[in-house]
């Protein structure tokens, strides 16, 4: 039994504020540490950025420049609440979706000549609004 307990490994990723109560609920559950913690930084916003065109890429999409600059301070307000947990490449994954299918919607009107070209139409939606904190209910 001592062989299978040296051939496995747990991988807990995510930001500390994520992972944070499953690592607590681990150690109350008998597993009082782990051997190695790995921290690696966040990504920029040029990263995601990066990250976000390169899904379009393998969707045969590129942004303009004014998408781009639509997307780009989009990204910046993510980057502001990093607390919020959304700036990870999963979350560039999930624009692009989003991104992808308002484009094919302007394709399927058909009224406007259609490119591989994600046009500032396409993601005007995408509007930073600040995320306040949460009011608390009860006694201070």
């Amino acid at each position: 039994m001592a062989e299978l307990l040296g051939s496995y490994a747990l991988v807990i990723a995510g930001c500390e504020t994520v992972r944070q109560p499953l690592v607590c609920h681990l150690q109350q559950s008998g597993i009082p540490e782990f051997d190695h913690t790995f921290y690696f930084s966040d990504y920029s916003e040029e990263e995601l950025f990066h990250i976000l065109e390169h899904c379009l890429k393998d969707r045969q999409l590129r942004m303009d420049e004014n998408a781009g600059a639509i997307f780009r301070k989009y990204i910046c307000g993510l980057c502001s609440r990093r607390d919020l947990a959304y700036t990870h490449a999963r979350t560039m994954k999930l624009l692009t979706g989003s991104i992808t299918n308002r484009y094919l919607l302007r394709a399927s009107k058909g009224s406007v000549s259609v490119s591989e070209i994600v046009v500032a139409e396409d993601v005007s939606c995408f509007v930073w609004n600040e995320v306040r904190n949460p009011l608390r209910i009860g006694y201070r």
